[in-house]
């Protein structure tokens, strides 16, 4: 407990740190050095004919001219590396995906949504919280490594952003709302993100391409109604649905004719172990993604 045993505190550098206050705390090592070190502790003797044979070195003594070289008046580093979230990236890089299965998620309570935008009440606020929430979903996917699977669902966002995160009160309290610290757990993230997605931008729909915005024909409409009837639970695929569709289809990637509900079990290995996903509807493609989305939207 004595303050003598705590080690020294070290201050942060990061990308602005000036290069010639970092240089001095770095160990360069030159050839030069060690060349003059070892030619001045060398013997070399003056017997005819001895000369290229009898040369010694004095090694302890040049040990400790190279450690006073290299080591005096340099500290530990303690290098503080900033993550740039771009712009889209927790979509294109799949990190929703992978938050699911590190921390199950659940929707948050429409009024609670209601209250948080309410709440929202300035555009800085919004951009503040969007930042935030992809640092947070970023850090437990790539960051919290395998500790990750023993987080609690139901802890506080506001705990685990200033507790595990270390964020500081003031950026919290900048973005945060009333709502967000009372009622925001971290199983909520993905419908946190998702709710500011749509805010910032739009229907994220909206980006999906054409080529996978079919119209949907009445028979189709009739086999998805008669696969409802038959134990096919549509609330239970529409945000796997949308997740897939904003993750996946906008882009060309994917062949418009491919069995959607093939890609969806790709998308979510989970699905398929689930009962009501035996009756989706085989004969639905990629095609027919966007529109049959927002038919099921109508059967909830």
């Amino acid at each position: 407990g004595n303050d003598e045993d705590k080690p020294p505190e070290v201050p942060a550098m990061g990308y602005n740190t000036g290069t010639e206050v970092i240089r001095n705390r770095l160990i360069i090592f030159e050839e030069t050095t060690l060349l003059r070190l070892l030619y001045t502790w060398s013997h070399q003797t003056l017997d005819y004919g001895r000369g290229r044979n009898g040369i010694r070195y004095n090694l302890a003594a040049v040990e400790q001219d190279l450690a006073v070289a290299l080591l005096v008046g340099k500290a530990p580093l303690n290098i503080h590396t900033t993550h740039f979230q771009f712009a889209g990236e927790i979509h294109r890089s799949g990190r929703l995906a992978a938050l699911k299965a590190r921390l199950p998620q659940d929707d948050l309570p429409s009024a609670t949504l209601e209250a948080i935008w309410e709440e929202v009440d300035t555009r800085e606020r919004l951009v503040g919280l969007t930042a935030l929430v992809e640092e947070v979903i970023t850090f437990l996917v790539s960051v919290g490594g395998t500790q990750v699977t023993g987080l609690d669902g139901e802890t506080q966002l506001s705990r685990y952003v200033l507790d595990t995160m270390m964020v500081g009160e003031e950026r919290w309290g900048a973005c945060t709302t009333v709502s967000i610290t009372s009622h925001v757990q971290l199983k909520h993230l993905k419908c946190l993100y998702t709710s500011i997605e749509e805010k910032e931008h739009g229907d994220p729909l909206s980006k999906v391409l054409l080529k996978y915005n079919e119209n949907l024909p009445e028979t189709l409409k009739e086999e998805i109604k008669q696969a409802v009837y038959a134990g096919f639970t549509p609330s239970a695929v529409v945000g796997i649905m949308k997740e897939f569709m904003t993750e996946q289809l906008t882009k060309d990637t994917w062949p418009a004719n491919s069995n959607l509900a093939q890609y969806l079990s790709f998308f979510d290995t989970d699905i398929e172990e689930e009962e009501w996903f035996e009756h989706f509807p085989d004969s639905l493609t990629l095609a027919h993604a966007v529109q049959t989305y927002k038919f099921l939207c109508t059967l909830i």
